[in-house]
């Protein structure tokens, strides 16, 4: 009995030693499989250290930077100090390497991040880059002009995208030179403005943040003859897009997020825009 006692101990002990010393021991993957009565669940173990942007990018600033223009309604310091952390962290900013390069509509010098005062120095900032794409928060008046001037610079095809999210400027201008137009459905009375703006700010972030990680997908030379994605979109359109007219709404929609999107209805004349969107105010 006592040598049966013993070779049990044994095995036991060396079963033990072979787990420790197998290599595939060493490091848990992000994602383990738990066997149960019901079937396997897939559980994530969360990692002890925040990774580094570099790790996080799937692109890098050689393949192009992505410039924010962060005009009215978003160029305080108090939005910004919060949001360009963020950026920094997620996807580094161009002066240290990454791939966001903000720039703030102001009259106002800001430490470390480039202002403007005229909202024609976009063109120039735009001209000189290797820009993979343009989001626009809060564009100024005219800024559609300057837009134009760069697609026409490249024949209607620049080799980037433009979102623009809540602009100040003319909506036909940017309706025509932007891929899309989003904002928040407008109400009537000054109360409620007041609301909706502390909504914008709420959900700004997160939106601005969805619109990166797409333009981060997107294909470099996305108009060149050779591109998939545009032999994809090939359809009659009034304007050049990365997306297709028919499947614009969903792709906004998405990086929207839970708040239902619905395409802007001229209240004077019934007609609906292509690519102008509302964010529907929450009932």
């Amino acid at each position: 009995m006592k040598a049966k006692w013993v070779e049990k101990l044994f095995a036991v002990l060396l079963c033990g030693l072979a787990a420790f010393m197998c290599p595939s021991c060493e490091k848990k993957s992000a994602e383990e499989t738990v066997q149960s009565v019901a079937g396997s669940i897939k559980i994530t173990v969360q990692e002890t250290s925040p990774r580094n942007y570099k790790d996080m990018a799937r692109y890098s600033s050689e393949d192009g930077i992505i410039c924010i223009l962060f005009g009215y309604g978003f160029n305080s310091e108090g939005f910004l100090n919060d949001f360009l952390v963020i950026l920094k962290d997620r996807y580094g900013l161009e002066s240290n390497g990454g791939i966001i390069f903000p720039v703030v509509f102001t009259e106002d010098d800001m430490e470390d991040i480039l202002t403007i005062s005229k909202i024609s120095s976009i063109y120039d900032i735009i001209n000189e880059r290797n820009i993979k794409g343009i989001i626009l928060l809060g564009a100024p008046e005219g800024t559609h002009r300057y837009l134009g001037k760069l697609r026409q610079d490249w024949d209607e095809r620049p080799p980037y995208a433009i979102f623009s999210f809540m602009p100040q400027d003319d909506i036909m201008g940017e309706e025509f030179n932007c891929d899309f137009v989003l904002e928040y459905e407008r109400n009537a009375s000054p109360e409620e403005e007041e609301v909706e703006v502390k909504a914008i700010d709420k959900t700004a972030e997160q939106i601005v943040l969805r619109a990166v990680r797409y333009m981060e997908d997107l294909p470099n030379d996305i108009y060149s003859p050779d591109s998939a994605l545009l032999a994809a979109n090939a359809e009659p359109s009034f304007r050049n897009s990365v997306f297709s007219d028919k499947d614009l709404h969903s792709h906004v929609q998405s990086i929207v997020g839970e708040k239902k999107v619905r395409r802007y209805v001229d209240g004077e004349t019934g007609i609906q825009s292509i690519n102008h969107f509302v964010i529907e105010q929450d009932k």
